[in-house]
């Protein structure tokens, strides 16, 4: 989406992005060169995870959620993140989501930049061809580049690290949209719940009221498996079912560099009927009608044990084959066709590969407006024009943002 060769004027929303890109590239660029130094990383297998991009109308901010199929690696065994960059290398996959993050926020900066300066508002994109060259040149960034301190200018402006993410909460007043899900597929092998797909998975909410010492707020739960998130006991944080792997992530991130940029783990809680949660600090409860963008990070976002599992017995699924058919049609084969039916690895490896997954190492999950509506149907997305896109929809949420900036 190249606004220098657009044809139509740029929008009031011309303002959100300049105002919000440099705090979403501020974050992006700060956790990656966390990532570079963290003890964590470098000792784990971070496998669909996601960062949560939020703003409304005064903040934005970004945080590394979900750690359900993060693994330890064997002692005295560490993975080397920083010597290759290579798409399909899971052990660099991350890295890879990351970088292509930043460089696609860069290639929307400098259209929107060149186009702002056409003229003033509102800003004419037409006859400009020639200032989009900045984005289209923009280099590819290695993975060793940046440093802890880059862009961290303007502190003040950026949501402070201190609200948490279990499952995002929207107003309960928010339309209802109903959606298809890989709900039923993408069941945990691993016995971990895998209720994060909350942005995707619009279909199911569960309605509660969360009281807080001045004021009552009522919300809805967003969250991919219902049963998963509870109100926590404490203002402004929820509760995620137990999953061991996850906790030891979580034990392990709060002693690390990174705790500032995932969720505060405040430890376990046992509900009535005796099931254990995380209690954790909802990452949406300081902001206002914010907007909501979920990316799951990393060329691969499933366990090679998953996989492995799923080939000792192989069965054709004929759920996971409709849901194929109902993307692309002519993805099956002949053999699939006439069955009716895919087995689960082929339908996990295809999956990934009809998305930005991987190619960018990254996808997007879905997208919550301030006004409540959705983008979920994310699935083909892949290109990075397409990316870009999507991206520039999610700012556009506050096309007013600015105002209360500049005053």
């Amino acid at each position: 989406m190249d606004l220098s060769k657009s044809n139509q004027t740029l929008p009031c929303c011309k303002v959100t992005l300049i105002w919000l890109k440099p705090r979403y590239l501020q974050r992006l660029r700060v956790i990656r060169a966390t990532l570079e130094c963290s003890d964590f990383f470098r000792s784990h297998e971070v496998i669909g995870s996601s960062l949560l991009f939020v703003h409304d109308r005064k903040y934005a901010s970004a945080w590394l959620i979900d750690f359900a199929k993060t693994v330890q690696l064997p002692e005295n065994h560490e993975i080397n993140h920083f010597t290759t960059w290579k798409v399909g290398n899971h052990e660099d996959g991350y890295l890879i989501g990351i970088n292509n993050l930043i460089d696609i926020f860069d290639e929307i900066d400098a259209e929107i930049m060149a186009a702002s300066t056409v003229s003033d508002s509102p800003v004419s994109t037409a006859n400009t061809s020639s200032a989009s060259s900045s984005a289209s040149m923009s280099p590819k960034r290695s993975i060793s580049e940046g440093n802890a301190n880059e862009g961290m200018g303007d502190q003040e402006t950026v949501k402070p690290a201190t609200s948490q993410v279990s499952s995002v909460m929207l107003p309960e007043s928010l339309e209802r949209t109903n959606t298809s899900s890989y709900e039923a597929d993408e069941a945990d092998d691993t016995g971990c719940p895998s209720g994060w797909r909350k942005i995707r998975n619009i279909v199911q909410w569960t309605p509660f009221f969360q009281t807080y010492k001045k004021q009552r707020y009522p919300w809805v739960q967003l969250a991919g498996h219902q049963g998963n998130f509870k109100a926590g006991p404490e203002q402004g944080t929820v509760l995620k079912k137990l999953c061991p792997k996850e906790e030891d992530c979580f034990q392990v991130l709060m002693k690390d560099v990174l705790r500032p940029y995932v969720p505060e783990y405040k430890g376990q809680v046992t509900s009535e009927d005796g099931e254990l949660y995380l209690q954790l600090q909802d990452l949406l409860s300081d902001f206002y009608q914010p907007c909501v963008m979920d990316c799951k990070i990393g060329v691969r976002t499933y366990l090679e044990e998953e996989l492995s599992k799923a080939k000792e017995k192989p069965k054709l699924r004929k759920d996971m084959y409709e849901k194929m058919i109902q993307i692309d049609p002519n993805a099956p084969s002949d053999e699939e066709h006439r069955a009716k039916g895919v087995t689960k690895p082929r339908y996990m490896v295809w999956r990934e590969t009809i998305s930005s997954t991987a190619t960018l190492g990254f996808r997007i999950e879905g997208i919550k407006k301030s006004d409540g509506t959705s983008s979920k149907d994310f699935k083909t997305t892949k290109s990075r024009e397409q990316i870009k896109k999507a991206f520039y929809e999610f700012i556009e949420g506050f096309p007013h943002a600015l105002v209360s900036e500049k005053n």
